[in-house]
């Protein structure tokens, strides 16, 4: 599995589209595996989960998880920062096989928290398949990662919540994302609620943590959501 973190180049206008249309930077992104994937299918089977950061100091960063070894010179050029270091991916199987029941880490998560409704029965008797809203409340919040964690093999031990987008260069973040897409000669319009929780979580199972790892947390992971990084507590 592989590791990359990018520095974008913001003044390039690829950028600014990229990180305010989450289906173009889903485009994007794949270019790195293939000149000809796209898709959620091609995401899920090359494992491919990312996320973009927004820096103290003002610098926009590409994180990207991958089972396929990237080849980011397929990025059409000036879209990364040409400064020294801006590009940096590595082997991560060590680290992943090293992973232990009640091991603390640190983590950080971009995550879509979501909740189903209108899922009553109908007149026909069929359990409606309903729609999913995003929850708004940070306890809620928490509370949906709490249940991921049953679900993915940990247990928060701390967690701090922030609102965040896929926001125009320097414009101060908001909870919601956006992007559009055409599908079938229509055009499609995405948006997500997006939360950025960060905090220290303990191992509980390590086999389903490593699945969390690999797969992604909660939905919208071919936007740029489910990632979960993860660092030894200092």
């Amino acid at each position: 599995m592989y590791l990359s973190r990018l520095v974008l180049n913001t003044a390039s206008p690829s950028v600014r589209r990229a990180i305010t249309n989450v289906d173009t930077l889903h485009r994007l992104v794949l270019k790195a595996f293939s000149e000809n994937v796209a898709g959620n299918a091609a995401r899920a089977e090359l494992g491919v989960l990312y996320r973009v950061d927004h820096t103290e100091v003002g610098a926009v960063t590409l994180t990207v998880q991958s089972d396929v070894e990237p080849k980011w010179t397929r990025l059409e050029q000036g879209f990364v920062s040409s400064d020294a270091g801006s590009v940096a991916s590595k082997n991560i199987d060590t680290a992943w096989t090293a992973l232990h029941a009640k091991q603390a880490l640190l983590f950080r998560l971009r995550a879509n928290p979501t909740k189903k409704i209108d899922t009553k029965t109908g007149p026909d008797g069929r359990r409606r398949n309903g729609r999913r809203v995003p929850l708004n409340d940070v306890l809620d919040q928490i509370a949906w990662l709490r249940r991921k964690g049953l679900q993915h093999g940990f247990e928060l031990v701390d967690v701090t919540t922030s609102d965040t987008q896929f926001a125009r260069v320097l414009d101060f973040p908001q909870a919601t994302v956006h992007g559009t897409r055409r599908r079938n000669d229509k055009v499609e319009t995405l948006t997500f609620g997006a939360v950025v929780f960060e905090g220290i979580l303990e191992i509980s199972d390590v086999d389903l943590f490593r699945e969390g790892l690999k797969n992604g947390v909660g939905t919208g992971k071919a936007f740029g959501f489910g990632l979960l990084s993860i660092a030894a507590v200092k």
